[in-house]
């Protein structure tokens, strides 16, 4: 009868062991899953800050190229940018003069990821001083 019990308990140890590791590879894989759709969110968030990006640059360059043709172009508009059917709005801001300079804001929003630009030209010859990424549009 010893070696009964003996089998019996061994039994019940292959079946608790066996459970235990089925948690445990449920508990990597439910992990795994989760890694990779976070990435794939990270990776559309990046996808969509690159494209407003792109919008709010190209929104810089209309009003440079505006700014060129008409030395008294204030800005103050809105611009399609359309790629692939698919169509981002972007605002060129009233262009502000500041010394010898002039600044020229850009925004450009694609889903919930928005892009803000400050320009800085000189007002003379439309040399780009400085860019930068802003808060606040």
């Amino acid at each position: 009868m010893n070696t009964h019990s003996f089998f019996r308990s061994t039994g019940y140890m292959a079946i608790t062991a066996a459970i235990i590791i089925s948690v445990v590879m449920i508990v990597v894989s439910t992990s795994i899953s989760f890694t990779s759709l976070f990435s794939r969110t990270d990776s559309l968030a990046l996808s969509q800050k690159q494209r407003s990006l792109y919008a709010a640059q190209g929104c810089l360059e209309q009003a440079l190229l505006n700014l060129s043709l008409n030395s008294s172009y204030t800005g103050n508009e809105t611009v399609p940018i359309t790629n692939a059917g698919t169509t981002v709005n972007c605002t060129i801001a009233t262009i502000t003069t500041q010394g010898s300079n002039k600044i020229i804001k850009s925004s450009a929003i694609v889903n919930d990821t928005t892009t803000n630009l400050k320009l800085t030209v000189n007002s003379s010859t439309l040399n780009r001083v400085s860019l930068e990424e802003t808060a606040i549009p």
